[in-house]
């Protein structure tokens, strides 16, 4: 009989040490491929994310498109240009070493703000990108929002009756004025949009504008009174 139970516990035995032993395999092989297997999910997961956001910022860029199409009644070749002008200033700098930290869907945005604030520039694609361009070259500079930009820029050029081919020569003065005195870009806005028309039909240029803004800023004297000390 002991000879019997000592025979049926080896048995016993055998078996538990080849489960064990299964299992520790089992767990070894586990753990060699987990690892491997969390990365190729942590992978897909991520290819999925872009292209989730890749499809939202072409649907974002296809709405600016239809907008500014709607907006300007441009032909579909001038929007199509448009567009590609969007795209590349987005992804590379432009000829003056600017590098815009916009979305191409933001920038096709920026030109209907600057359409809407110079309707005349509508029927020019060329000048409206142009435009844009220099407002989004002051935003940088003066770390404005780019619709404050596009607003001191667009003003600036409607008070005095300039063309698109000023913005670039306006946009310097309003920067330049804006870092050496005390007014910011967005207050010079403010006091132009009162004081340009009279300063314009007074042939006072801009330059000397922005420098009476200034002047009067460092005094505390900004915006609504302006108009009273320019008159």
């Amino acid at each position: 009989l002991n000879t019997i139970l000592k025979q049926h516990k080896a048995e016993i035995r055998a078996v538990n040490e080849e489960q064990h032993l299964s299992l520790s395999k089992g767990v070894d092989l586990f753990n060699k491929y987990a690892a491997s297997i969390t990365a190729v999910v942590a992978a897909l997961t991520g290819v999925v994310l872009k292209l989730n956001s890749f499809r939202k910022m072409l649907h974002e860029r296809e709405d600016a498109k239809a907008n500014l199409k709607s907006l300007t009644g441009l032909d579909e070749d001038s929007i199509s240009w448009l567009e590609q002008q969007a795209v590349e200033l987005s992804t590379t700098m432009d000829k003056s070493g600017l590098r815009i930290r916009q979305s191409a869907s933001k920038i096709l945005e920026a030109y209907m703000l600057v359409g809407s604030n110079k309707p005349e520039l509508l029927s020019d694609k060329e000048a409206l990108n142009a435009v844009t361009i220099e407002a989004m070259r002051l935003s940088s500079a003066s770390k404005m929002d780019l619709k404050q930009s596009v607003n001191a820029v667009t003003t600036a050029l409607n008070q005095y009756g300039a063309s698109a081919d000023q913005a670039a020569k306006y946009v310097n003065v309003l920067a330049a004025g804006s870092k050496v005195g005390a007014s910011a870009v967005d207050a010079q806005t403010s006091a132009i949009l009162k004081a340009g028309t009279i300063a314009a039909t007074s042939n006072i240029p801009l330059e000397q504008l922005v420098g009476t803004i200034e002047m009067l800023g460092e005094k505390g004297i900004k915006n609504e009174q302006l108009y009273y000390q320019e008159n």
